[in-house]
Formats: structure tokens, sequence, C-alpha cells
């Protein structure tokens, strides 16, 4: 929109100093050109070649100068813009040798500016003009409806002077006129037409009157273009509106606007109460601008009259349930409850409003068909009080129809029940009486689906042969004839044998073993894990179904852990094939810690020992998952190594050592694991040997005696001193049951009898004193002292050695 003002300099000329100041004190008008009212019919100023004249204004409005006006006979000029007042401020504008035409007296020939410039409301800028025209021309300033008050040579003024026209110049009686012309930023445009800033006329042209509407009842929403005619880009502040109880900004415009871009905004106009003449003001702002574009926009309020006229609509189909039927008042209403409502077959279950007169009501068949919705007359009224008309009836075939339901009453999408497993589901609504289809896959495995009552069944996959695959299940209602089909998913069976693998030893293999598929499947394995580093190994990743139906055609390989110093891992593992549903298994690796050590008993290693692991503080044997016990068993030699997951230390543990014939053993587990070379341990025989016996019984022989050693152990190894030192399995004489001990000296024979499986047997002891054949007799009272003192001195020393062995075996063998 253009909006255009006068220059005023210095003094106004004389009696139309009035006329001139109530011209400038106008508003912004929306027209091209001011209309001429006046001329004056001679006179004028003559501009000599090569002279220059100045002319201050300020500005009346921001905006952007589009163009300078002047009344001339025709001439060339050189045009400057200054800011402020002379030419000491910073040049705006320039243009050289313009042509200006010659124009009749109240006419204006205008030079558009070639670049926009912005000129703020209050400031001051000057024009400047130059007569460099040829020879032939001289500049001559006519008379129009604008008036400056003389001038003068520019170029008469010393530099920083304000220069203005001068009445006391050479011709007082000439007017030379400038007429500014500014635009805005933006122009506004409704229905097509330029809606001029300032606008207080709303017109049905230009959609500014948005005529008669029923109150509460009808609105009527209007659209503005907003065009940024200001050369640059600009940031809208966006759309305002007076009086809210009738209009509202219902859309706002765009926020940046570039230069000759559009955007549009939405006015509503939506009375509530009775109004012959509803007014408002429409303001639309932009950033940098001072003064915003205003316009004004009306509408009348009528008052409601018709009567709301509600119209029921629901589902096409036929009905196989629970459905919802919506009604249009065509305009807001209150009073209107579910129970206003005539329902037949089926009950009303709650209403929800949607909104300007919009309802939705819930339906419940009850049985039978056709189902029927229909409001009476009276029964809700609008805003304006009028009663509602009798609605239309809703009628609609039905036919009881059930759905599939889990056990919990959610519903169920192709759900997947994996082999081994029963599911079962629900049928919501229908008769109870339900006929079930044979149930079989696309392999043709045959699955079971049981009944459980009326209206909950149970689905048995097939176990046998192909039996992963989709199976479909159809019930028929046997009343009301509804099918419906429930898709069941069982993806192929991945099993292994355990989900706990330690990190070595027995426990670090599962064999894996893929069934349900069909003879000569492919079937790929892979395994994911975020610790890639310490995945199991597969010795097979392609494997092949076998044809052996009764086993589920199994594919199989074997799972190794992979020891790794302090890695545990949690592992997926995944069977996958074309055409069948994956099956999946969640496993782990943990650590392991390891009992080393060697049983023996008093000679040798025993082989055949169990090892078993119990908790100390119950003496519980520790299991695995599957139930068995953690255990290990000794080799010839009598080692063992065994391996439990190293959680298990959490708690403090024993190990027992158990073989047929021996004592139990138990002792702190923590002494097998320490121990870099393992724990030596040696367990006890429960029986023992029977103790020898001698059948010479213990005195004094002649020259020599000869003994003969026996147990009643079968058998029996017998181990015998007469060094009077104790007798072990690894230390004395060595003889079988029945062999003989010849003695020529005196001694005590101590023995021990010892046998496989059982424990050396207690040491017996028996003393023999050997008296040599004496030579002829010496005379009678040489050296019978010292024979008869010899012989009681060694029956006391037979005596006291054996006294002293015996005691010496007591404390060895029965501490």
């Amino acid at each position: 929109m253009i909006n255009r003002f006068s220059l005023a300099s210095g003094q106004l000329v004389r009696a139309l100093v009035v006329g001139i100041a109530a011209l400038l004190a106008l508003p912004a008008l929306g027209y091209n050109y001011p209309p001429i009212s006046q001329s004056m019919s001679n006179g004028g100023y003559n501009l000599p070649i090569g002279k220059s004249l100045g002319q201050s204004f300020t500005a009346t409005a921001s905006g952007n100068l589009e163009s300078l006006g002047l009344s001339t006979n025709g001439a060339y000029l050189d045009v400057e813009l200054y800011s402020g007042s002379g030419r000491d401020g910073t040049r705006l504008y320039r243009r050289s040798n313009v042509f200006f035409t010659n124009v009749a007296p109240g006419s204006v020939n205008t030079h558009e500016l070639t670049q926009n410039i912005l000129v703020e409301a209050g400031e001051v800028y000057t024009w400047v003009i130059k007569n460099v025209s040829p020879a032939v021309y001289e500049a001559r300033f006519i008379h129009s409806n604008y008036f400056t008050d003389g001038g003068t040579d520019i170029d008469a003024y010393p530099a920083g002077e304000r220069f203005v026209f001068d009445p006391a110049g050479p011709y007082p009686e000439s007017d030379l006129v400038f007429q500014v012309v500014i635009s805005t930023d933006l122009d506004i445009e409704g229905q097509g037409v330029l809606i001029q800033d300032g606008d207080t006329t709303p017109a049905v042209a230009d959609g500014t009157d948005f005529g008669a509407q029923e109150i509460r009842l009808e609105t009527v929403t209007k659209t503005y273009e907003i065009t940024n005619v200001s050369g640059r880009t600009l940031t809208l502040s966006g759309a305002s509106i007076t009086n809210p109880d009738y209009f509202s900004v219902s859309r706002q415009p765009a926020t940046t606007l570039a230069n000759n871009a559009s955007t549009s905004f939405d006015i509503t106009f939506a009375p509530v109460t009775i109004n012959n003449n509803a007014t408002a003001q429409v303001t639309v702002a932009s950033t940098g601008i001072p003064n915003p574009y205003t316009f004004s926009v009306k509408g009348v309020g009528l008052r409601d009259t018709t009567r709301p006229a509600p119209v029921i609509t629901g589902p096409d189909a036929i009905l196989t349930g629970p459905f919802s039927v919506e009604i249009d008042f065509q305009e807001p209403v209150i009073g209107l409850e579910p129970s206003d409502f005539t329902v037949s077959r089926a009950r009303a279950s709650g209403m929800s409003s949607l909104g300007n007169g919009r309802y939705r009501l819930n339906i419940i068949p009850t049985g039978g068909s056709p189902i029927s919705v229909y409001l009476a007359s009276e029964q809700a009224t609008d805003l304006s009080l009028n009663n509602n008309l009798s609605s239309n009836a809703y009628f609609k075939t039905y036919v009881e129809r059930f759905d599939f339901e889990d056990e919990t009453g959610g519903a169920l999408t192709s759900p997947v029940v994996n082999a081994g497993e029963r599911f079962a589901f629900t049928l919501a609504l229908g008769s109870g009486d339900f006929d079930v289809s044979p149930v079989t896959n696309e392999y043709g495995a045959s699955g079971t689906v049981n009944t459980v009552n009326n209206r909950t069944f149970q689905f048995v996959p097939a176990t046998q042969g192909a039996f992963a695959g989709t199976y479909e299940i159809t019930l028929t209602d046997a009343v009301s004839g509804w099918s419906d089909t429930l898709e069941i998913r069982v993806p192929l069976a991945l099993t292994l044998s355990r989900t706990e693998l330690l990190d070595r030893g027995e426990r670090a293999q599962a064999d894996v073993t893929v069934t349900g598929a069909s003879p000569g499947t492919a079937i790929s394995l892979a395994l994911a894990s975020a610790a890639t580093e310490a995945l199991p190994v597969l010795a097979q990743t392609e494997l092949t179904s076998a044809d052996d139906s009764p086993a589920g055609h199994p594919a199989a390989t074997i799972l190794t852990s992979v020891a790794l110093p302090d890695v545990a891992v949690e592992f997926e593992i995944t069977a996958s094939a074309f055409g069948y549903v994956s099956g999946e298994a969640a496993a782990e690796v943990v650590l392991t810690a390891e009992y080393r050590g060697r049983v023996t008993d008093y000679l040798n290693g025993l082989d055949e020992v169990s090892v078993s692991v119990l908790a100390s503080e119950n003496d519980a044997v520790q299991l695995d998952e599957l139930g068995a016990p953690y255990q290990a068993q000794t080799n010839a030699l009598g080692d063992f190594t065994l391996a439990i997951p190293d959680a298990l230390r959490a708690t403090p543990l024993t190990l027992q050592f158990v073989k047929d014939g021996l004592a139990v053993l138990a002792i702190d587990a923590g002494d097998c694991l320490t121990d870099p070379d393992g724990c030596d341990v040696e367990m006890v025989y429960s029986q023992a040997a029977i103790a020898p016996a001698f059948d010479q019984p213990t005195g004094l022989y002649q020259d020599q005696v000869i003994v003969e050693l026996t147990s009643a152990t079968e058998g029996a190894t017998i181990s015998y001193t007469l060094d009077g030192s104790v007798p072990t399995p690894a230390h004395g004489q060595l003889v079988n049951s029945g062999d003989v001990v010849i003695l020529r000296e005196s001694a005590v024979i101590s023995a021990l009898a010892f046998a496989e499986g059982l424990a050396p047997s207690a040491v017996s002891q028996s003393g023999y004193l050997i008296q040599k054949t004496q030579a002829p007799e010496e005379p009678e009272g040489e050296n019978s002292g010292s024979s008869s003192g010899g012989s009681m001195s060694a029956w006391l020393s037979l005596l006291a050695l054996l006294l002293l062995t015996h005691t010496r075996y007591y404390r060895r063998y029965r501490a």
C-alpha cells in the first residue's frame, strides 16, 4: 500500500498556511496520488543550469521511500537525499542526469527511486536537486497544490547551514514542489482486494465484513494474505484482534517472510451474544517497524432460532459385537444423557462428547437382530434453549461374533507358542457352542485343541515330525454360523543340554539340537553377545535336519566355551531356516573354580574315589542346573580335578571323598584350591585285617624255636620285626599267613597283618628266650652264680622288651 505526505519547509506561503497544516495533520491515505484541488496561474521558479536547490523535510511515517515527485516544465536533474538538514548528513541516495518530462500545471512528474530507502517517522531528511540540463533547457518549476515558500541557490550558503527556500530571494513568487512517496512494509488483501492500512470501513468486497451469523451456532472464517513489499526479509510479530467475544485469530501467519513473499492468517467470527454491529481492529506488526498495519472488521450476531436436528450414524457393515454410533446436532447442545436414547436388542454403555454438538454412544448387543438406536424430540437443547427435533433412527443387522483372547483377556494376534508348551485361549462373546476344525501346519504336522470349557480351549503343538510352522485354528459358532481363525506360530525348537557352561572342565560343552523342521532343511546357527571375544565356539554353524520323524528331524552340533582369564559372557543362540519361525535360546559362560589333589590310602593312590562339593553349613550337595551334583572321580593314580562355578564359592564349601570300604572323609574345599600342586588326601579303611597269631607261646626255648605266623584274614600279608620297632605295611619283613620264622637268638616278634581293602591290623607280640646247649660242667662253684644270674637277667630283659614294644604299638595304632 502507498502512503504519501508533503514536504514542509521554513515559512508557509501566505494564505495557504492553514491549508497546508491541515493537510500534514491528515492520516496516511490509501490512494495513489493526492487529488489536485488548486493551482496557480502564473509564477514559478527558474533554476539556472549548474545550480542546486535544497529542501529539508520531516518524515511523518516510517517506511520505504519509493519516489520523488516534481512539477517541472522538463529538465535533466541530479537527485540526492541526505539524512539530517543539508549536505552534512549521510548521503542516502544519488541518481545523476534524471530527466523529468514537461507536465501541465497541477500535475506531478514522479521519479521512482532505484532503491528503497528506509526512513523513520520524526526524522529530518534533505533533498538536493541540481540542474544539469543542456543549454537548450532551463528548468522551471511550476505550481501545484503543494507549495514551498520560494527558493534560493544552495551554492550561495556556507557548508553546514540549513538550506531552505528564501521568500526574500530573487524569485519570491516562485514555487518548487517536492512530493515524497513513502511505502509501508506490507500489503494485506482480503478476497484478492487490497485493504488500506488504517482502514476503518469494513466492506464485503475485501472480506472485512463478516455479515450476520446466529449466535453460538454459526461461525465464519475469512483468510487474509500478507505480502512483504519492504525490499528485505521481515520478522512478523503475528496477528492480533480486539473484541474476543466475537472475533479471534484462528490461524497465525508465518513468522519469517522474505521480500515479495506471501503468508496468510485467519480471522473467525463466532458471536456469543446478539449484537447488530460487532467491530474489532486487526493488527499485524513486524519487527523494527514502529507503526503496525491495522484495519477494521465487523459482523452481526443474530438470535439462534434453529432447532437442533440430530443425525445418527454408525457402522455400515453387519454388526458382530460391541460398536458405537455418532450423533451430530449440528450445533452445541446441553442436557443430553445416554438414557435419552431408545436402544433395541442392545444397551447403551457410556457416551462421550466429540465437541461442537457431536457425541459418541457406545452400544453393547444383548442378542437378536436388528439393533436400532433412536433419539426422540425434546431431549436436548441448544444454547439458545431450542429443543431438538427427533433424530433419524439407526438400524443394523447383528450377528453375534466372538474374539480370541488370552487368559488375561488380552486380544490375540498370531501368538508364538513353543513346542512342548500348552497354550490356553478363550472366546469372548459368541453363543458358547463352538465347532473346532482339524489343526495342522503347512508341513502337515497336526496339533491338538482341547476343550477346557465352553469358552476356553487349550492348544498343544505337535511334537514329532516338522512340528514348527503356522497352525490355523478355525472355530465356528454353531448358533450364528460366525467363524474366525486364530493363527499360532510354532518356532524351531532349539535346545541346549546345559545353559550354564563353565569356562573349563567337562561342563564347558553343551549339545545343541534343533528340531521341528522337515527332513533335509538347511538350518543356520548364530551366536550373539555384547562380549564377542568370549563367545563359545560352535562345531558347526550350518546344519541339515535328519529324517527322523519321532525325534522331530533333529540337527545337532556341539557348543564349547572358550576359557579366557576372568571373562564371563551371556549370549543368545538362534536357529533359523527359510519358511520357519526362528528358534532361540539364552545361555551363559561362567567363571570356574577348579579343585585338584591326590587321594591315597596308607600305601598307594586310590582310584574311583567320588569327590563331591557340599555346603559347609548343612552338608547339602551342590547341584548344577540339571540337578546333577558337582562331582569327580579319581584316576588310577588317585588324582582328581573338580570344576564348579566360581560364584558357588560365595559360601563356605566342603569336599567329600567317598569310596566303598573306606571311611567317608570331608575336608575344607579351600585346601584343594589354594595350593598350586593340589591337596594330598589320605583315606582310612573302615575295617581292619585280623591281627596275626603265633603258634608258639612266649617262653624259654633250647637252641632255637620255629614260630608260625597266621592271620584269619584271607589273603593277608604279615609284616614283622625282631628289633623292637613297630611293623607297618611299609616297614618289616613280609611273609604270607602260615609262613614260619626260625629264631636261634632271643627276640620279641612284633607282627601285623594287612590286606587289600582293609586297614592294617593291630600289632601282635610274642617274646622268645633262646638258651644255648652248655659245654661240659666246670668244677663246682666256678661261674654258677653268674650263670644263674645271667639266666635271670635274660628273662628280665625279655620281659622289659615285651612291655616296651607293646606300649609303642598301643600308642601308634590305638591313639
